[in-house]
């Protein structure tokens, strides 16, 4: 016994959809589940995406900390002796 006759409605923000028939709400099931698996991948997608911008902008982050700890420390000397000071200044900001 298969009910063929089924009706269903879905209502939606934009309006209601009405079907009727076992195969229309088989095919409208199919659909969601479909949507429901592009959804994830692009989830997944985004997330990797994210991890690899995260990692490039911490890398660019630490290199923008040192610069700024090695100009501090050169700026700390009168500036006749900051030519002379400059490795002592890499070395200590390491």
């Amino acid at each position: 016994m298969s009910d063929d006759n089924g009706s269903g409605e879905i209502k939606t923000p934009i309006g209601s959809v009405s079907f009727s028939g076992k195969k229309t709400a088989e095919f409208i099931a199919i659909l969601s589940l479909c949507l429901l698996f592009v959804v994830a991948w692009v989830m997944w997608e985004h997330k990797a995406d994210a991890k690899e911008h995260g990692d490039s902008l911490n890398a660019v982050m630490k290199d923008l900390a040192q610069a700024v700890r090695e100009g501090n420390c050169i700026n700390a000397y009168p500036e006749a002796d900051r030519e002379n000071k400059i490795d002592l200044c890499r070395r200590i900001t390491r």
